[in-house]
C-alpha cells in the first residue's frame, strides 16, 4: 500500500515538473542538471551509509570501503586473489599486508607525500594512505573498471576524505583505442573477452599527471599485467617527480597477453634504466615461505637488491605476481625501518 501510494506522489511529481521544464528558460537547465546531480550523489551517499560498507582496521588506521560485493572482505572466498587484503594472522596468508608496512615507513620520511594508487581497484590502499596521513596530503586513485570508481568516490564520502581524487583512466604507452572489461584492465582485441566488453580511449600516465596538475611522488603499481606499457608511458613522471614505486609484477601469463612485447626481465630492467635502484621484497602475500617465517619473527620485511647478475634468477620458475620496490638511485634503502636485508650469496 505504501509503495503504491509513493508510486503515485512520484508520478504527480513528475508530471508537475514536465510542465514547468516546458515554460522555463533554456539557460537555467545546466543549473537544474548540477543540482539534481548533487541531488541525486547527495540521496546516494545517505543510502550507502546504511548498507554495503565494510570498515578495515589496520594498525589503529580505521576507514570505510564501499562494494557492491561485500563478499570480496570476506575469509571465506576461496581465492585470495578475489579478496580485499585482511591481516589473517596466524593463517598461510598475509595478503599484500607488506606493502601497508613499505608505505608507512616512506610515509614517516616523505616531507609531502603525494601518493598514487594505479589500479586502486575498491581503494584498499587509496583510502589507508588518506587516512593514514590524517586526509592532509594529496592521494589519488586511478582506476580503469568505471563501476570501481562510482564505488571508491561513495568509500570517500563515507571517510569526509577531501584530499582525495579518484580518476578514470586506462593507462598505457600511447593514446590509442582499447577494450576493457572488469579487472582485466585492458587489451587491444575484442576477442579477449567473451562477452561485452568497453572500448575506451587509453592515456599515458605523463599526460594524465600534467592534465590533473599533479606531481606524485610515490607511486603504486597493480595493474593486472599492463606494466610494461604503463610504465613506457610514464617515463617523464617516473624520472622528474617519483621517489618510490611499489610494483606488483604479475607472471609471464598476464604479462604475455597485457603488455605484448614485453617480458618482466625488461619491465624491471626499464625501471633501472629511469634512475631507480630495484629490490625485490618479501613475503607478499603468503607467510609459506622463509621470508614469511621472518617477517613474523622479527615484523620487518626482506629485500634483496636487483642487479644484471641476479635479476635472472630472482625470477627463474616464479609463476605468480611478486613484489618489488623502486626507490630513486643512491637512496639509503635502511632508512626504510620496516626492512630488513635479506642475506644471500647468489641466485
Amino acid at each position: 500500500m505504501l509503495k503504491s501510494f509513493l508510486k503515485i506522489i512520484l508520478n504527480f511529481i513528475y508530471l508537475i515538473y514536465r510542465a514547468i521544464l516546458n515554460i522555463i528558460p533554456k539557460f537555467i537547465y545546466k543549473y537544474l542538471i548540477k543540482f539534481f546531480n548533487d541531488l541525486k550523489n547527495l540521496t546516494e551517499l545517505k543510502y550507502y551509509i546504511k548498507k554495503d560498507k565494510y570498515k578495515l582496521e589496520i594498525n589503529n588506521v580505521s576507514y570505510y570501503i564501499y562494494s557492491r560485493n561485500l563478499d570480496i572482505f570476506s575469509d571465506e572466498v576461496p581465492r585470495a586473489a578475489s579478496r580485499i587484503p585482511q591481516l589473517n594472522w596466524g593463517r598461510e596468508y598475509i595478503y599484500e599486508y607488506p606493502v601497508i608496512k613499505i608505505l608507512q615507513s616512506i610515509f614517516k620520511i616523505e616531507k609531502k607525500p603525494i601518493f598514487m594508487d594505479i589500479g586502486a581497484h575498491q581503494g584498499y590502499f587509496t583510502f589507508f594512505a588518506s587516512k593514514y596521513l590524517n586526509d592532509k596530503y594529496p592521494v589519488y586513485g586511478i582506476e580503469s573498471n568505471k563501476d570501481y570508481c562510482k564505488d571508491l568516490k561513495i568509500s570517500i564520502g563515507l571517510n569526509n576524505f577531501l584530499n582525495c581524487k579518484i580518476i578514470n583512466e586506462v593507462l598505457s604507452d600511447r593514446e590509442k583505442e582499447m577494450y576493457i572489461k572488469s579487472s582485466s584492465v585492458n587489451t587491444l582485441s575484442k576477442k579477449s573477452f567473451l562477452d561485452n566488453p568497453e572500448l575506451v580511449k587509453s592515456k599515458t600516465l605523463d599526460n594524465v599527471v600534467y592534465e590533473n596538475k599533479i606531481e606524485p611522488n610515490i607511486l603504486k603499481i597493480d595493474v593486472h599485467g599492463s606494466e610494461g606499457p604503463l610504465i613506457k608511458g610514464g617515463h617523464k613522471t617516473l624520472i622528474n617527480l617519483v621517489n618510490f614505486v611499489l610494483l606488483e609484477l604479475h607472471p609471464p601469463s598476464y604479462i604475455n597477453k597485457y603488455s605484448p612485447g614485453y617480458t618482466r626481465n625488461m619491465i624491471i630492467k626499464n625501471i633501472i634504466k629511469l634512475g631507480f635502484d630495484c629490490y625485490a621484497i618479501g613475503p607478499f602475500r603468503t607467510i609459506n615461505t622463509d621470508e614469511g617465517t621472518n617477517f613474523i619473527k622479527h615484523k620487518k620485511i626482506s629485500y634483496l637488491k636487483v642487479t644484471e647478475a641476479n635479476l635472472e634468477g630472482i625470477l627463474f620458475d616464479l609463476s605468480f605476481g611478486t613484489l618489488f620496490l623502486a626507490v630513486k638511485k643512491d637512496f639509503e634503502i635502511n632508512k626504510l625501518d620496516c626492512l630488513i636485508y635479506k642475506n644471500i650469496d647468489e641466485l
